[in-house]
Order: C-alpha cells, then sequence, then structure tokens
C-alpha cells in the first residue's frame, strides 16, 4: 500500500457508506466504515516486522566536517581528508531530519577522520525523512527508502563518481541501525573492502522490502563486522544465519549489555554505555585498518 494508501482508503470507505442508498442511519454506516478501516490497519501492523526502540538523547555536538551537495537533491556530510574512504550510511532518523542532531552520527564520522579517514554520509533519503512514529505510515515510507535499486542507482551515478574523484585507493562502509541495509547491499561489489554494522537492522529492513536475507548475504564478498546488542535478532548473533551463511567473511562481536542504537544514540553519562561506546570504536578502527590500505 503506497504512503497515503491507509489515508484514502479510510476516506473512501467513509465517502461509500454515506453515498450509498441505505435505510441504515448515516452515523451507524460511518462508525462500521471506520471500524472497518481500523481493523485493516491493525491487520497491516501485524504484518509490519517489529522495529527495535530506538533511544533519543541531546547531543550538542559541534560537527568538524562540511555538508556538500552530490547532485541537486543529495546533500552528503564530508569530513577528513585522504585515499581511504568510508561511506556511512545513517539510521532511520537520516541525515536531514529533524532528529538526526540528536545522533551521534556526525561525530563519529569526525572520530573516524582524526584517526586518518576520508569520511561520506551521504543523505540515503534525499531529505524524505521518516514520518509517524513506527505505525502503517512510518512503514510505507520505510519501504519506500529501503529500495534497493533506487539505492544501487545513487551509488552507481551520485556517490561512487564522487568517490573516484577523491582518488579512493580503498572504500569501507559503516552502517548503524537501518544503515546496515546499504552495507550488507553494496558489501557484494568489488570496489567494498570492508563492511561494518552496529546495531544492525538490515534483517527487518529486507523483510519490509520482501528481500530473501539469506539470498543477499550470499551475495557478499567483502570481510564484515557485526556490534550487535542483547536484544538483537538471531540472525545478527554468534551462530546465526549471518554467520551460517558468511562463514570466515563474518566478525561477530556481541555487547550483552547494550540495548539498539546504543553507539549512535546510547546515554554516555551511563558508564557501561560510554564503555561499549569506546569498544565499539576500538573493534571500528582495528577492522578498518586491516582491510584498508
Amino acid at each position: 500500500m503506497g504512503k497515503y494508501g491507509i489515508a484514502y482508503s479510510l476516506w473512501f470507505l467513509c465517502m461509500l457508506t454515506l453515498t450509498t442508498s441505505s435505510p441504515q442511519p448515516i452515523f451507524g454506516k460511518l462508525q462500521d466504515a471506520l471500524s472497518f478501516g481500523f481493523n485493516q490497519i491493525n491487520e497491516i501492523i501485524q504484518k509490519v516486522p517489529a522495529w527495535p526502540m530506538e533511544p533519543v538523547v541531546e547531543n550538542n555536538y559541534e560537527a568538524k566536517g562540511q555538508m556538500i551537495k552530490l547532485d541537486d537533491t543529495m546533500q552528503a556530510y564530508q569530513t577528513g581528508s585522504g585515499s581511504k574512504m568510508v561511506v556511512w550510511a545513517h539510521d532511520i532518523f537520516g541525515l536531514t531530519g529533524d532528529k538526526s542532531g540528536d545522533r551521534r552520527t556526525k561525530e563519529w564520522a569526525d572520530f573516524l577522520a582524526d584517526n586518518g579517514y576520508n569520511v561520506l554520509i551521504p543523505d540515503w533519503f534525499r531529505g524524505s525523512n521518516m514520518v509517524g512514529f513506527f505505525g502503517p505510515i512510518t512503514q510505507a515510507w520505510l519501504t519506500s527508502v529501503t529500495n534497493w535499486t533506487n539505492i544501487q542507482s545513487d551509488w552507481e551515478n551520485v556517490i561512487f563518481p564522487y568517490l573516484e574523484k577523491e582518488s579512493t585507493s580503498s572504500i569501507g562502509m559503516v552502517g548503524t541501525c537501518w544503515g546496515s541495509y546499504p552495507v550488507v547491499r553494496l558489501s557484494m561489489l568489488d570496489t567494498i573492502s570492508a563492511g561494518i554494522s552496529m546495531h544492525p537492522s538490515h534483517p527487518t529492513a529486507l523483510a519490509s522490502a520482501g528481500d530473501d536475507e539469506k539470498a543477499v548475504l550470499e551475495l557478499i564478498k567483502a570481510p564484515q563486522l557485526f556490534l550487535v546488542e542483547a536484544d538483537a535478532g538471531d540472525s545478527v548473533k554468534t551462530g546465526g544465519l549471518s554467520e551460517q551463511v558468511l562463514g570466515d567473511k563474518l566478525t561477530v562481536v556481541e555487547f550483552p549489555d547494550m540495548t539498539h542504537g546504543w553507539t549512535v544514540g546510547g546515554d554516555l553519562n551511563d558508564p557501561n554505555v560510554a564503555r561499549d561506546v569506546l569498544m565499539a570504536k576500538y573493534y571500528v578502527l582495528e577492522f578498518l585498518e586491516k582491510y584498508l590500505h
């Protein structure tokens, strides 16, 4: 169902009852129509894969990099320099969304830049940021942005040409939450040297897009690192589907004290979160150093 399909369906149902010749009182028909519409919404909600709860913590970090335009509708955050390139895939809150400033995404990018990497965070949503609050409208939006055809086109026609101008020697992908979807998808390319997914949500995103997780994993060529929280899905944990398919290509590190979103949204006043964010940075740097040259 399209982005506005549910709202339109409810409107249509109401209009249908109001214009149908029937002895039933008008308000009775309206009540029945609304009841039917909400039942349909409930059925849709039951079919939607559960999206992990995201922490929202106020963040007053002042970014060191700059916003650039990759084309007329795709912005990006760029920081650092050099030939070792890291392309970051943001979470569900996006790069330019209302809540994107509450994430430590740019702070992470600057951290990688300080450690010798040229970092680019494209606006994968092209300004079409999350709507609603994890309801049917959000699901329709999520399906629209989790579109491999569009992501592949953006990579081939916009993002990769930019990287070529930077005289890139190697490319690593890093993604958080929704961002693990572009990471695992693009890791099928020979041009990607490594992929890192922190609290990955690609199993849910793949299901939302109607993709087969096992089939997508089988296409991956680049080594992968998954940093997963306690309540992550089984397929991304040790012994799960990802490890079964990828074998030695995959390194899984579990953080049993963490919940979804901790690396970019966890409360750093919590000593456990602060500890594991530092640990995550260690693993990310170690992995990038090993595979980006």
